[in-house]
């Protein structure tokens, strides 16, 4: 019973370091990712490896929303929701004819 106390305090000490070090990723999963450590008998370095990716991927993911977000764009659109009917591209009038010339889209409304 002692045992489980130490072992809780040490993760509520974790988690607050954590916190405060801005670690998001790592303190939500820590919990879920040591249990799949432990199951898979990742080694130490491993499992930390695990962490550092997703926290990693965490920021560049948190990074580039802020930066479109800094760059007031009127309307964020993805590959999915271009509307490529509406786009004809224009050949380049260059003796090479694969050459792809500029893009003329008409504006969408």
């Amino acid at each position: 019973m002692t045992q489980h106390k130490d072992s809780q305090k040490e993760q509520n000490q974790l988690r607050e370091q954590l916190g405060y070090l801005k670690l998001q990723f790592i303190q939500e999963h820590f919990d879920e990712l040591a249990r799949q450590a432990a199951l898979s008998q990742w080694s130490h370095v491993e499992f930390l490896t695990r962490l550092i990716e997703g926290e990693n991927a965490q920021r560049q993911d948190r990074a580039r929303e802020r930066r479109i977000k800094l760059a007031r764009f009127p309307v964020i659109k993805t590959l999915e929701q271009f509307d490529y009917v509406k786009c004809h591209v224009m050949w380049s009038a260059t003796r090479d004819q694969s050459e792809l010339g500029p893009v003329a889209c008409q504006r969408s409304t």
